[in-house]
């Protein structure tokens, strides 16, 4: 937002992993949403089997 109350998109620079990223997605949709459910996996399965560990121990004593 400038001082006068205009307000601008901001573009990421295309070098940037947010470019690279946004330019991914405008090219291969389907590949950057195919990566984007990959990694969501990534983040969720570990994060899966340590609740079920903690609960296991919790469990047990």
């Amino acid at each position: 937002m400038t001082d006068q109350g205009a307000v601008h998109q901001l573009v990421p620079d295309q070098d940037s992993a947010e470019g690279r990223r946004e330019r991914l997605d405008r090219e291969h949709p389907v590949l950057s949403r195919w990566m984007g459910f990959f990694s969501l996996l990534l983040l969720l399965v570990p994060a899966l089997r340590l609740r079920y560990s903690w609960l296991d121990s919790v469990a047990q004593g």
